[in-house]
């Protein structure tokens, strides 16, 4: 494997990158699905004259975005780019 602390990128290679890259994915999963919680939040609070959503409507709202893999997909569109 390619040293750390170097930034030559052109000692790793190809499938090395791609491993690191794969061991990223649940972070960048996990940060895109907090994102869109909180743009939830804002949006449903500015729609509705500062109400915070319900638990329930947050879990909902939660539930959809796991269901659909609407995170994975992004992530996994960000890490091919």
């Amino acid at each position: 494997m390619g040293k750390m602390g170097n930034n030559r990128t052109d000692e790793y290679t190809t499938e090395e990158i791609k491993v690191a890259l794969s061991k990223l994915r649940p972070f960048i999963i996990e940060h895109q699905h907090r994102e869109r919680i909180y743009k939830y939040i804002s949006l449903y609070k500015e729609l509705h004259n500062g109400e915070m959503p319900s638990p329930k409507d947050i879990n909902k709202f939660s539930g959809f975005l796991i269901s659909n893999q609407t995170c994975a997909i992004e992530a996994d569109e960000l890490l091919h780019e």
